[in-house]
């Protein structure tokens, strides 16, 4: 968190310590109006304008699947073992056809 959005003060009084703090309400409110915005950077130059937006959009998808396969609730791992030595020959994930 910037250090410009909260001003704290520190004071020392006959009961001890006290510290005090004030909320920049300006710089916080910029700061919350850039709260969900995207900038995309391509260079695919020959793609229209809608076609970058929707495969950005479309990202979550890839994202979403990747961490499916870092889930170890939702992936079976096939586990084959030679003598002591235990290793993983092949990763079965979980595929839904749409």
């Amino acid at each position: 968190m910037p250090s410009e959005l909260y001003e704290l003060m520190f004071e020392q009084t006959p009961d001890g310590f006290s510290m005090t703090f004030r909320k920049n309400v300006y710089l916080v409110g910029r700061k919350q109006s850039m709260f969900g915005k995207n900038i995309i950077i391509t260079d695919n130059t020959d793609w229209p304008t809608g076609d970058i937006i929707q495969a950005s959009l479309d990202r979550w998808q890839v994202e979403d699947r990747f961490r499916l396969s870092k889930d170890d609730d939702l992936v079976a791992q096939a586990l084959f073992g030679i003598g002591r030595t235990v290793r993983s020959d092949a990763i079965f994930l979980p595929v839904s056809w749409r």
